[in-house]
C-alpha cells in the first residue's frame, strides 16, 4: 500500500502528471492517493520527484514518522540548514568591521 509523507509533499503536482487517476490534489494543497491499483501501474513512489509517496511495508522509511516530532530537523551539519544561524543581510557581517561593506561588522566572527 502506498502512502504520502504529506509533511515532505510539495503540492507541485508533479505526480499528476506522471499517473492521472492515481493521484489528486486536496483541499489541504497536497497530492492524495485516490486508486492504489493505479499507481502501482504507474510505478508507485517512482511518479514523485522528490520522493515522498513511500511503500508500506516495503522496507522504505515511514518518514511522516520519524518527524513527528516537534524538535526542529537538522540538514547534514549546517545546523538548522539555514548557514548555521549566522544571519544574513547588511549589518550582519562577520565581525570584521566596516570596510569590507558588510555594515557595521557585529557579526558572529571572530574577534
Amino acid at each position: 500500500m502506498f502512502k504520502i509523507n504529506k509533511q515532505e509533499c510539495r503540492g507541485c503536482g508533479a505526480c499528476i502528471n506522471n499517473c492521472p487517476g492515481g493521484i489528486q490534489i486536496g483541499s489541504d494543497g497536497k497530492a492524495e492517493i485516490i486508486d492504489q491499483e493505479k499507481l502501482a501501474k504507474c510505478g508507485g513512489k517512482e511518479v514523485c520527484p522528490f520522493g515522498v509517496i513511500f511503500e508500506e511495508g516495503s522496507g522504505d522509511k515511514d518518514i511522516s514518522a520519524e518527524n513527528s516530532s516537534s524538535e526542529p530537523q537538522s540538514v547534514g551539519n549546517m545546523g538548522m540548514g539555514n548557514g548555521e544561524g549566522r544571519g544574513r543581510g547588511r549589518g550582519r557581517g562577520m565581525g570584521r568591521g566596516p570596510r569590507d561593506g558588510r555594515g557595521k561588522g557585529r557579526g558572529r566572527g571572530n574577534r
